[in-house]
């Protein structure tokens, strides 16, 4: 192989594994290592290549490879080796993300009796826009045969939109709130963000079998203003947009969220 072509496919190796990485989810990706998974892109590219090896063509788009990763999966899922079958698909969502593949990606973990990946994955199907009528009625029924399975955290937040990390932050976010969250049964640290809010976290007891609610009201973050001078003049405070925030006359104090101002007096 030549070094161009040898750089191409360090190239694709890396793009791989980082949308592998990225596609995993936080409660999926402590199952493989990223030398795992770098190792696997590396032989799934190796393959690809290998099988064109000497004909002189431009690499594969992201739908050709998205087909090819489909097309080994399904194999693999055939043959019921379920965990090549998870790593394949997920590298197909990586590359062609659709709730079809959300789908086939929780009848793995299904298989596999991780009930609750595949009721995590069931539901992100059902949050999409597949229209499949007979698809929907499968992954119906498959939470509810799940659901007495698995512990399920329903976490909310005042106000609403608030990023959610289980346990460890480094495993990454699992949504937005309002969310539901299937866990081991067991305690669990809840970690809540919000861009212009304190974070905030709090401790929940999950059950087999059982809906647990965790909520948190997070704290905005603010500045305090005070705009002196002489007394009744008018002022208008504007942020970085333009938009005016806070206006009233002299002596003006006001609580603001961290940021660059305008202030005018007249």
């Amino acid at each position: 192989m030549s070094g161009s072509a040898k750089d191409a496919l360090a190239s694709r190796i890396r793009r791989l594994a980082r949308a592998l990485v990225s596609f995993l989810g936080p409660s999926l990706a402590s199952s493989l290592s990223i030398a795992s998974i770098v190792s696997m892109v590396s032989v799934v590219s190796m393959v690809s290549i290998a099988s064109i090896a000497g004909v002189p063509i431009a690499r594969a788009d992201d739908a050709e490879e998205a087909r090819f990763h489909d097309e080994l999966a399904r194999r693999h899922y055939a043959a019921r080796r379920y965990e090549q079958a998870i790593r394949e698909f997920f590298l197909e969502r990586a590359l062609a993300p659709n709730p079809r593949i959300t789908f086939n990606l929780a009848l793995c973990f299904d298989a596999l009796h991780r009930e609750a990946d595949a009721y995590l994955l069931f539901s992100e199907y059902l949050a999409g826009d597949d229209a499949d009528p007979e698809r929907h009625r499968l992954a119906d029924d498959a939470l509810a045969r799940l659901t007495p399975r698995v512990a399920l955290i329903a976490i909310t937040s005042e106000p609403l939109g608030a990023t959610v990390f289980l346990d460890r932050r480094e495993h990454g976010a699992y949504g937005v709130t309002p969310l539901v969250v299937p866990v081991e049964a067991g305690e669990h640290t809840v970690r809540l963000e919000r861009e212009g809010y304190a974070s905030s976290e709090l401790t929940v007891r999950a059950a087999l079998g059982a809906r647990v609610e965790g909520r948190a009201t997070l704290t905005r973050i603010v500045g305090h203003l005070e705009v002196g001078g002489v007394a009744g003049a008018q002022v208008d405070v504007r942020d970085a947009a333009g938009t005016s925030v806070a206006r009233g006359v002299t002596p003006l104090r006001s609580e603001l969220p961290p940021g660059d101002y305008e202030v005018e007096v007249q």
